[in-house]
């Protein structure tokens, strides 16, 4: 990001508008990929939180079934 910005500057100052434009539309293109990384992190997020409610969930129905079972009460 801040080579970004130095770019701006130096292409500023020359006064080089066509530089200013493509290294804009290199920017607007960084951004919109880095916002697909994030909308991909977040799916991910969501589904690894679900998995491990999920688990949580059946360790749970698992421990309650041990401590149920005939073979336990009978000792």
């Amino acid at each position: 990001m801040r080579e970004m910005l130095k770019k701006f500057r130096s292409l500023i100052e020359d006064g080089n508008l066509e530089g200013l434009t493509t290294t804009l539309s290199e920017l607007e293109s960084l951004e919109d990929t880095m916002e697909g990384y994030v909308a991909q992190l977040e799916t991910e997020q969501m589904l690894l939180l679900s998995k491990i409610k999920d688990l949580g969930q059946e360790f749970l129905n698992s421990s309650s079934s041990l401590s149920s079972s005939p073979s336990q009460n009978a000792n």
